[in-house]
């Protein structure tokens, strides 16, 4: 599937679900994994 088509495919979903707290979950399970993996790149650029 062409990324263009999968994002379309994963907007209309967002829209179609926003109110559904399953869904919301699913959001959380992405974004907190991608904020954890942006806080362990800043550390090394920290030098931590």
């Amino acid at each position: 599937m062409p990324p263009v088509i999968a994002g379309m495919n994963l907007l209309y979903d967002l829209l179609k679900n926003i109110n559904n707290l399953a869904f919301l979950n699913q959001i959380k399970f992405f974004v907190f994994p991608t904020a954890d993996l942006y806080r362990v790149i800043k550390n090394k650029e920290n030098g931590k």
